[in-house]
């Protein structure tokens, strides 16, 4: 199953449910449907870039030439959790400029 994000102030981003779900969860949020109004953003950007950061730090990853060597040698290379939130992160931000809302499941 796919959830929508949808702003007026961006293009929209589509996840499997599976990835939005601990995202939304950290936002307090049902992933069937919800709003995040441009008052709640705020506090909502915080929380997320405090997850990424945690997250980056935790998981760094490999750089651009290890990931392309892990390629080439068939390996998988996982994706970690700060570059699945990081578009809706930036969303987010550009909704909070044009206090637009954030919307998904509708």
């Amino acid at each position: 199953m796919l959830v929508t994000f949808k702003s007026d102030a961006d293009a929209d981003i589509v996840m499997y449910r599976k990835h939005a779900e601990p995202i939304l969860r950290l936002l307090g949020k049902d992933v069937e449907r919800g709003i995040l109004t441009p008052e709640a953003l705020p506090q909502a950007i915080a929380t997320l870039e405090a997850a990424i950061e945690a997250d980056r730090r935790a998981h760094p990853g490999l750089d651009e030439a290890e990931e392309e060597k892990a390629k080439e040698e068939g390996k998988e290379v996982p994706v970690e959790f700060h570059r699945r939130a990081w578009p809706l992160l930036q969303m987010m931000k550009r909704a909070l400029a044009e206090k637009k809302p954030v919307v998904w499941g509708i």
